[in-house]
């Protein structure tokens, strides 16, 4: 059964739904569905992709929570010997093809994730070239994290894929993407948040006009690009612990 307790897959179902909510609202309220506009998407603007990618991650992983849990409810538990969660030997034909099916959802969801990880670059060059009027990255730069992102897409689903015909152990094809995507994210915390940071006090440093008209602007996104890197960490290490610990069962703290 899954690495995660049946209250992880609860609480996703619940609050996934209010930050798509809010994003829908908030999208309106500043750009009037521009982000979510498909001539824009087809343009590969950074707002849109980045919007697009993010939105399908969290729809994903919210139909991927569903499945999960309703599968934990519908099998229940053993009671004998000792009470303990039904085995998958157990289980239903459909659960258990439901449960193959979660983890092509869970591969994909890491997919779109990643994808958004890499586009919140550009965009964050986006971001600094429309406030300091000033062009942030080149050409090569904006097609290599463009091209990543498209090339990643695929990725772990074929990692699922490829260990699902390789090995019985379901442990591997749930776990393997999973840490393989946590590094990923672990890289670009370091490498592309600390070029952000730099890049932007770089930019306060300067005292042209439209730095000085828009430093408090730089100011916040700075700071946001640092709490976004510090959820960004904490997010990786605890995928990696997790999906460690899911195949090699070291520290005990998967149930």
């Amino acid at each position: 059964m899954p690495t995660f307790s049946d209250t992880s897959y609860l609480a996703r179902i619940c609050y996934i739904p209010f930050i798509l909510v809010w994003m829908i609202v908030r999208t309106w309220q500043t750009n009037r569905w521009e982000p979510v506009s498909f001539l824009r998407l087809i343009r590969l603007e950074p707002r849109s992709l980045f919007t697009f990618a993010f939105l399908l991650a969290l729809l994903v992983r919210f139909v991927h929570d569903i499945i999960l849990y309703s599968i934990k409810i519908n099998e229940g538990y053993l009671t004998e010997p000792i009470i303990i969660e039904k085995p998958e030997s157990f289980w239903i034909l459909k659960n258990l093809r439901l449960y193959n099916i979660s983890h092509y959802l869970d591969s994909i969801s890491l997919s779109f994730t990643i994808t958004s990880l890499f586009i919140s670059q550009i965009f964050w060059n986006y971001i600094m070239e429309q406030t300091s009027r000033k062009q942030q990255t080149g050409a090569w730069e904006y097609w290599t994290c463009l091209v990543l992102a498209l090339l990643l897409l695929p990725i772990f689903p074929i990692i699922v894929y490829l260990f699902d015909a390789l090995f019985e152990n379901p442990k591997y094809k749930e776990n393997v993407p999973r840490l393989s995507a946590s590094g990923i994210a672990l890289i670009l915390c370091f490498i592309g948040g600390l070029r952000v940071h730099i890049s932007i006090e770089k930019l306060l440093n300067l005292n042209t006009r439209p730095i000085l008209q828009n430093s408090g602007k730089l100011k916040y996104f700075q700071d946001l690009n640092l709490w976004f890197n510090i959820s960004l960490f904490i997010w990786s290490i605890s995928y990696i612990i997790i999906s460690i610990d899911g195949m090699l069962n070291l520290f005990n703290i998967n149930f």
